[in-house]
């Protein structure tokens, strides 16, 4: 680790490393091995498509930025059975159940 850039770097790769992720990459497929938490930065439109290495019954919080939409595909199940867009400020559950989330 080269030391955090912002504070937020700070928070989430020195105090939780192993259980924060961090997503202002452009991403469409996100590794989540290990993670419980995933605070989103996107500043333009982006869909995930899938969140891999997944682990039986593995749950993740997603805070949304309003910017991100998660796609209802055969990886991911949303509540609502469409891609769903995930508000700014909100916390959405997603569990690994079958290979599905």
């Amino acid at each position: 680790m080269t030391g955090p850039k912002t504070i937020s770097e700070r928070t989430f790769y020195q105090i939780f490393p192993d259980i924060f992720q961090r997503n202002s990459l452009i991403e469409t497929v996100v590794g989540v091995r290990g993670i419980t938490v995933i605070v989103l930065l996107n500043i333009a439109p982006l869909t995930i498509t899938n969140f891999t290495s997944g682990q039986p019954n593995q749950v993740i919080r997603i805070l949304g930025d309003g910017q991100t939409t998660v796609a209802y595909n055969a990886n991911i199940k949303t509540n609502t059975g469409a891609n769903k867009l995930l508000l700014a400020d909100s916390v959405y559950v997603f569990t690994f159940i079958n290979n599905i989330w």
